[in-house]
């Protein structure tokens, strides 16, 4: 992408061409971010999950934790 001929931004720009690169993929762009953000959160969603269901089967359940930090 280059300039070289342009001396002044005050023209029709439709006559100028791109004037950024990748121009008219933004819908693709926007697909693909929305799809990353959503399979990011699925992600971190089933690794918490698996994250606690290690830690309750190494310290115990949700019962036996309550009783041992029952202080009466």
């Amino acid at each position: 992408m280059s300039t070289t001929g342009i001396t002044s931004w005050a023209v029709d720009l439709a006559e100028v061409g791109p004037i950024y690169p990748f121009q008219g993929s933004e819908t693709l762009l926007w697909i693909m971010g929305v799809a990353f953000w959503i399979g990011w959160h699925v992600w971190s969603i089933r690794w918490e999950k698996a994250y606690q269901r290690d830690r309750i089967a190494k310290y115990g359940d949700k019962e036996t934790l309550k009783k041992s930090l029952d202080l009466h």
